[in-house]
């Protein structure tokens, strides 16, 4: 993972503070169904959310292998790679990378004749008036061959946006064979996202300990252990132990502590120090997973790419991290 979980983010509130968290977990983040745009930058997937975070991405090969199609092999969740980026929702973006590595995110506003360039690490930003150049409506904005460009397909005449420095706009005759085909397969690539996110769970209250001794929070329990998943249903039964809201961070009673991340993810902080911390993401549908630091059970989804988790059983990740935290909880 890019980040590591030392690296805190903090979110502010008005009226008090928030517990810190990290921008990365040991694990992926669900990756939210609602986006401004996608993008594939040197066979890399890029996702750019409607709460204004890039994250990456990635998809399994077996999206190939109709036998084995299966959502939660194919899809994977996401690593943030910046937060709160300064952007309007509208018109197109491209993405790049400059050669300090940083991330450069252009923005081509039709309606606004506007051009315009975000550093994502320095938060550098500049932009360009286009109304001089009369670029017909239908251009698009792409990235191609390590220069942004307005393009429209099949005509020669292209509008080149630097990477480096600050945004210029420069008519281009282009010789490029290779240029529409090349879009067309990036944008057949960009579109296997289509179906990528899911429905997060991001508002959490009333978390507890259930009749079943389950946990519960937001109306859900963490039910069964099923084919090496954990499962999310809807609670019926009481709630006989609650734990304490105080903004982001809930304590039990016995002083164990869950933080609730409104990104979909729930961190487990018990009293009892043999426990070490463990993460288990929310969404509303689908399988879940359990991760510590150095270990991981449950769905492939959450798993990075390259990771050096070691991969066991939900069973024993319940066993060993979740059920022991309840019990600590009812002692």
């Amino acid at each position: 993972m890019g980040q590591s979980p030392q690296q805190k983010k903090t979110e502010n509130n008005s009226n008090g503070k928030k517990t810190d968290l990290p921008l990365n977990y040991p694990i992926l983040l669900p990756t939210p169904a609602n986006k401004m745009a996608q993008f594939l930058y040197e066979g890399e997937f890029f996702i750019l959310s409607s709460k204004k975070q890039l994250l990456k991405t990635y998809l399994s090969d077996n999206y190939y292998d109709r036998h084995s199609y299966d959502y939660y092999k194919t899809y994977h969740g996401c690593e943030v790679m910046a937060e709160g980026i300064s952007v309007k929702p509208t018109g197109q973006f491209a993405l790049a990378k400059n050669k300090q590595q940083h991330f450069i995110l252009c923005q081509y506003q039709p309606s606004r004749k506007l051009v315009s360039k975000l550093n994502v690490n320095t938060k550098e930003y500049s932009e360009i008036n286009v109304t001089g150049l009369n670029i017909p409506d239908d251009y698009k904005l792409i990235y191609f061959d390590q220069s942004f460009y307005l393009h429209q397909a099949s005509n020669p005449q292209l509008y080149k946006i630097n990477i480096e420095g600050n945004t210029s706009v420069e008519p281009f005759d282009h010789q490029y064979k290779d240029i529409d085909k090349n879009i067309a397969k990036v944008e057949t690539e960009v579109a296997k996202l289509n179906r990528s996110g899911l429905k997060i769970i991001g508002n959490f209250n009333k978390i507890g300990i259930n009749a079943h001794h389950n946990f519960v929070f937001s109306g859900y329990e963490i039910s069964s252990v099923y084919e090496n998943t954990l499962n999310l249903y809807k609670n019926k039964y009481d709630i006989p132990i609650f734990a304490e809201q105080n903004k982001n961070k809930y304590t039990f009673p016995d002083g164990s502590e869950v933080i609730a991340d409104s990104r979909g993810m729930l961190i487990f902080r018990s009293s009892n120090k043999g426990i070490e911390e463990f993460y288990i993401p929310t969404t509303s549908y689908g399988f879940l997973a359990l991760a510590t630091q150095t270990e991981f059970g449950g769905s492939e989804y959450y798993l990075p790419e390259q990771t050096l988790l070691k991969v066991r059983t939900m069973e024993e990740m319940y066993h060993q991290y979740l059920k022991p935290f309840i019990e600590q909880v009812m002692l």
